[in-house]
């Protein structure tokens, strides 16, 4: 049996699909941080639409009605997060 010599991540799933390591790092970010919202397959695919992390989480902020909103800086840490935990996801 031959090892295995690369491995290739598409951030759209073309290559491999790994939009659901995409969600659950989306959500233990926004667990960490106490945010009171978890995305779901349905609501994600949805989400899907806007891309680039910070702009989805943005969007999803404009459309929900009594979620918290943030500053530009604390977008960008959680996304940052939500970062480093998908890569972490993607070790294991």
């Amino acid at each position: 049996m031959v090892g295995l010599k690369a491995l290739f991540f598409d951030l759209d799933g073309t290559l491999a699909e790994t939009e659901e390591l995409h969600r659950e790092a989306f959500n233990r970010a926004f667990a960490e941080a106490g945010l009171p919202f978890r995305w779901d397959r349905a609501l994600y695919g949805e989400l899907l639409w806007t891309t680039g992390g910070k702009e989805r989480i943005a969007a999803f902020l404009r459309r929900c009605g009594d979620c918290p909103g943030l500053s530009p800086e604390a977008l960008a840490r959680l996304h940052a997060r939500k970062n480093a935990l998908y890569h972490a996801l993607l070790r294991e």
